[in-house]
């Protein structure tokens, strides 16, 4: 609890430092407080910048394992599914999406999950480099 106290701080005197969120996000891993550590990834996720891709895929692919080792996986696949469907699309939630099946090792899916959020936004960076290292 001191750590957590510790790192409670941090944030207080700098919320904005992803330094400080990366490293709590990895101790709630540590200490198992994993649906805390999700939440944390996907909080610094929406904090970094739009053009900081490998970053940004990171972040997800730690929310990702994290959702899998808890058994919210599909869950979170469903809402995703379900928000990448309305109008207008949410792009992002189709990223997590298309990052959970290549997870999963759905590659097929994956790429027409990639092409749904190109038709939407055909210039998508991270849809384009995720669709060229499949």
């Amino acid at each position: 609890e001191d750590a957590l106290q510790h790192f409670n701080a941090a944030l207080k005197l700098k919320p904005k430092e992803l330094k400080y969120h990366r490293a709590l996000a990895r101790y709630q891993e540590r200490v198992h407080k994993y649906r805390d550590a999700a939440a944390r990834w996907e909080k610094i996720l929406r904090m970094l910048p739009g053009d900081a891709h490998s970053e940004r895929r990171d972040a997800r692919a730690k929310a990702i394992g994290l959702y899998d080792q808890q058994q919210h996986l599909t869950a979170r696949r469903r809402a995703w599914e379900r928000a990448l469907g309305e109008t207008p699309p949410d792009l992002e939630a189709g990223l997590f999406l298309a990052e959970a099946m290549l997870y999963r090792k759905e590659f097929a899916a994956a790429a027409k999950v990639l092409e749904r959020i190109r038709e939407a936004r055909p210039k998508h960076i991270e849809a384009l480099l995720l669709l060229e290292e499949r």
